[in-house]
Formats: C-alpha cells, sequence, structure tokens
C-alpha cells in the first residue's frame, strides 16, 4: 500500500493563519485594532459625559431661575396687596376735611430682592429692568409720599417710624401709590411670562 495523497491546498498549522487572509491582517494589526477601537470607545464615553454634564447645568439653571422667579413672585405679590391695602385707606380721606394720615418711612419689605441679586442674570434683560423698577419705586415710594406732603420735618423728628400726611396733600399720594403698584404688577406680569417659559 502506498502512502495516501497528501493534500496541498489546507494550511497546516504552523500556517494558521493563511497568509494573506484577513486574520492574518488581523493578527499582525491586532494591537493597532485594539487600540482604535479603545480610543473611539473613550472618545464616545467622554462625549456622552459631557452632554450629560451639559443637560444637567441647564437643569441645574433651570430650577435656579424657576426658585428665583417664585420668590421674586412671592415678595412683590405681598408688596401688592400690602400697598392696594395702604391705597384702599388712602382713597377714603376726605381731602376736605382736617387732620392727617400716618404714613410709613420706610418700605417694610425687599429682603428676598437683595439677597437674589446676584441670581439675576439667569433672567432676560427685560424681565430683570421690570423688576428693578418695581423694587427702586417700591423703595422710594416713602420719600415720595413724604415728598408730595410738603412737610419740613426736623432731623429730631425724622427717628419716628411714621410721618403725617395733611388730608389735603392725600390725592397726591394716591397717585404716588397707584404708579407704584403699577410698576409691580408689570415686574409680576414678566416673572409670570418667565414661569411658563
Amino acid at each position: 500500500m502506498g502512502h495516501p495523497e497528501r493534500v496541498t491546498n489546507v494550511p497546516m498549522i504552523d500556517q494558521w493563519p493563511p497568509p494573506g487572509s484577513w486574520l492574518d491582517i488581523a493578527v499582525k494589526f491586532q494591537t493597532a485594532i485594539a487600540a482604535a477601537i479603545g480610543f473611539f470607545g473613550v472618545i464616545i464615553t467622554l462625549l456622552i459625559n459631557a452632554k450629560k454634564t451639559q443637560d444637567f447645568e441647564i437643569f441645574k439653571d433651570k430650577r435656579k431661575k424657576q426658585a428665583l422667579v417664585s420668590s421674586l413672585t412671592a415678595e412683590l405679590d405681598l408688596i401688592k396687596i400690602s400697598e392696594e391695602v395702604n391705597l384702599r385707606a388712602m382713597q377714603k380721606v376726605d381731602p376736605e376735611s382736617e387732620g392727617s394720615i400716618m404714613v410709613p418711612r420706610e418700605s417694610p419689605v425687599s429682603d428676598i430682592y437683595r439677597s437674589l441679586t446676584h441670581e439675576m442674570g439667569l433672567l432676560p434683560h427685560a424681565v430683570v429692568g421690570k423688576v428693578a423698577m418695581a423694587y427702586a419705586v417700591y423703595r422710594e415710594l416713602p420719600r415720595n409720599l413724604e415728598a408730595m406732603a410738603g412737610l419740613k420735618i426736623e432731623e429730631s423728628v425724622r427717628a419716628l417710624p411714621y410721618f403725617d400726611m395733611p388730608n389735603s396733600r392725600v390725592p397726591a399720594g394716591v397717585s404716588v401709590q397707584r404708579a407704584t403698584i403699577d410698576r409691580v404688577d408689570e415686574a409680576l406680569e414678566a416673572l409670570s411670562a418667565e414661569l411658563e417659559t
């Protein structure tokens, strides 16, 4: 018996993978291929993490903005209610009668506005302008009312928390009070529109 015929087109184990095949090329460059896959994996991970971080920052800014708008709205609502009560009281005064009404020298609240001024950049310029104007007009209201009263008060009397406004001067005070409430209303409308966005 003779030897079986040798098959020559099947590679031997020591020639695996066959020379010139795609597997042969992959084996020769496996380190480079693994590095490229790893590099792209790292890049994709960095991009995904950057997007998540950016989305989180946007979320945080939106929550800060909502908190700012809600806080300012609450304080301005309180100011409006307080000034509307004062306005109704002033409107009941008969300017022809003798006497006077007591008017506070200081605006009682604006602590929230003062404490959140550094975050006003979260709001659009137009909204910031309306809010700042409302608070400025409100802060100046007592001095404007005092000027409307036409009083020349000694410095020692200035220490009192109230001043007397003659009844004859109340109509001028009513117009100043209305103008203040109008500015507060404008700020509230702007904040309300901003809260809805």
